[in-house]
């Protein structure tokens, strides 16, 4: 029927992949479009157009798209964290998506629709399935079409999960490593008390050297822990918080131009969720993970691996706009840090990728001692600072080692 939405959608489609293949001009198609209105056209009129009458470009363009051979791809959104039931969109974007192609769409060409249709999954990952069938580039060549339209109908499931999720295998696997080598790093772990701070912190504060502001976080800690004692919390499914946001702060003052966030949300390809702190440096992460109270680290080794990935892949698709397929390469002399900690003992993870003499990436976990920092109520001043500043300088050298390899990517 004339103007009937599906009929003006479909000859809409077949112009813009015949563009697509480069079958047709973009002028030939504006032509048809203007000159004939291809979705208003009634019957009688396209069998005149087919018997050759009018433009004869036109009318063989328009013979083109009713003989020529079409495949039709059906996409449905589904939801692969629960066995791949049906969702209804929260945000009511549509979910289910047609298109026509001229042949077949090539793997490649079906992964561009499925990423163009549904926008998220241009930064998320997913898996395609049709009738209960995972597709790959293998599958989806030899997949015989339907007799019946849609030729092929293909769920999109989404499989990025949530921090909270991830086992240790699940980190492993998402970051390309079978394991972490453990206590292998070793860093800088003296401050210099005689070095001047940064311009700018002396003129909006009263400390002039590092003494001075490690004075600061004595104080600050000491006063702490007579109204919150961490030993008093052993039995808490937590850590010592208040403990640990004040090391941070001075350790990114030490670094400069490091910026803190509490509970920031992160959002990766594979992985997404809320990370206790984010220490930024030119939009890039480096995590630190909150752990409980006397709980071995191997328990957070899974989760600190996926909130790694998920800050790289965060920096090259949200700060640097780059597609998710090249986050490896972006990054492929780029380190990055984690920290794991309860308050009461620190320790740091680094993951390195590197470039062989082959050409191949090369993926590294690696993981530092544990920096025990023995505070306890009724510490003065002098022995706080004592205890902390070995952890201080050490996210400092981790805080620089990051922005060094960012400054120079």
């Amino acid at each position: 029927m004339a103007g009937d939405p599906p009929r003006q959608l479909w000859w809409t489609l077949r112009l813009q992949h015949l563009v697509e293949a480069q079958l047709i001009s973009k002028e030939q198609s504006n032509r048809v479009r203007n000159a004939y209105a291809c979705s208003r056209l009634s019957d009688d009129k396209l069998k005149a157009m087919l018997h050759g009458e009018g433009d004869d470009d036109a009318a063989a363009l328009v013979k083109a798209f009713w003989e020529g051979e079409r495949v039709i791809v059906c996409l449905e959104l589904t939801d692969s964290e629960h066995n791949c039931e049906r969702t209804d969109s929260v945000d009511s974007t549509p979910t289910r998506y047609q298109s026509v192609f001229m042949k077949k769409p090539s793997y490649a060409e079906l992964v561009d629709f499925v990423e163009s249709a549904f926008h998220r999954f241009e930064k998320e990952a997913y898996i395609l399935k049709s009738d209960q069938i995972d597709i790959g580039p293998t599958t989806w060549n030899i997949l015989d079409p339907k007799p019946s339209e849609p030729h092929y109908v293909v769920q999109v499931c989404s499989v990025r999960q949530p921090f909270s999720s991830i086992t240790l295998d699940d980190g492993y696997r998402m970051l390309g490593v079978s394991r972490m080598q453990d206590e292998v790093l070793v860093a800088k772990t003296d401050l210099n008390m005689d070095e001047e701070l940064a311009d700018t912190l002396q003129k909006s504060t009263r400390f002039k050297t590092v003494e001075d502001l490690m004075l600061h976080l004595g104080d600050d800690l000491a006063a702490r822990m007579i109204v919150s004692n961490p030993q008093d919390d052993w039995k808490l499914a937590r850590g010592c918080r208040e403990l640990i946001g004040p090391v941070l702060m001075a350790a990114a003052l030490l670094a400069k131009g490091v910026k803190i966030k509490a509970s920031m949300s992160v959002t990766g390809v594979h992985a997404a969720g809320v990370v206790d702190w984010a220490m930024l440096y030119k939009g890039m992460s480096i995590v630190v993970f909150e752990a409980e109270l006397y709980c071995k680290w191997e328990d957070y080794l899974g989760q600190v691996a996926a909130e790694i990935l998920a800050a790289r892949e965060e920096y090259v698709l949200s700060v640097l706009g780059k597609r998710k397929r090249e986050v490896d390469d972006t990054l492929a002399k780029v380190p990055t840090w984690a920290i794991i900690t309860n308050g009461l003992s620190y320790k740091f993870v680094k993951f390195v990728t590197t470039i062989t003499n082959e050409g191949k990436l090369s993926k590294e976990l690696l993981g530092s001692d544990t920096i025990p920092v023995p505070l306890v109520p009724g510490m003065d001043t002098k022995r706080v600072v004592e205890v902390v500043s070995p952890v201080v300088a050490y996210i400092r050298y981790v805080l620089e080692q990051q922005k060094q390899a960012l400054d120079q990517r």
